[in-house]
């Protein structure tokens, strides 16, 4: 009974997670900063170190004059 009550408690969490919107990256007036990305990675290398980007650093696109 309890694997039930815990697998339907999942279920609901996941779909409530599903449904969630993300604003885009154009809506928000962000981009990926690709100059600060390859400065972590090529540092992480150095060290020895694996990144994986859980949200790329973005800065506001006007910053960039695009």
């Amino acid at each position: 009974m309890k694997r039930i009550a815990l697998s339907l408690s999942c279920l609901a969490m996941l779909a409530g997670c599903a449904t969630s919107q993300v604003p885009s990256a154009a809506a928000s007036g962000t981009v990926t900063d690709h100059e600060r990305v390859a400065a972590i990675e090529r540092a992480a290398a150095s060290l020895g170190v694996r990144v994986i980007w859980i949200r790329l650093p973005q800065k506001n696109a006007a910053a960039t004059g695009s």
